[in-house]
């Protein structure tokens, strides 16, 4: 039984919808520290059928400047 299986692939490869998650951390250089939250992000995406696009934040520029600068038109926010 692959349907469960193609199904799936078809949303990865093909979704319907995008959503864009402001991923706001300190050390962003080391974007494999963030591994697990990224991935977990995405397969959640495919699940539902949606492009996760991940806009990254440094956590001290959001301080700096404000928020609105950075995370303005974003879906979502994964701090």
């Amino acid at each position: 039984e692959m349907q469960s299986w193609s199904e799936l692939v078809s949303k990865i490869i093909e979704p319907q919808g995008e959503v864009t998650i402001a991923f706001v951390g300190k050390y962003l250089d080391l974007k494999e520290s963030y591994k697990s939250l990224t991935e977990a992000l995405i397969h959640a995406g495919a699940n539902l059928d949606v492009k996760i696009k991940i806009k990254w934040v440094d956590s001290e520029k959001v301080e700096c400047d404000g928020a609105k600068k950075y995370l303005n038109g974003v879906d979502g926010i994964l701090v």
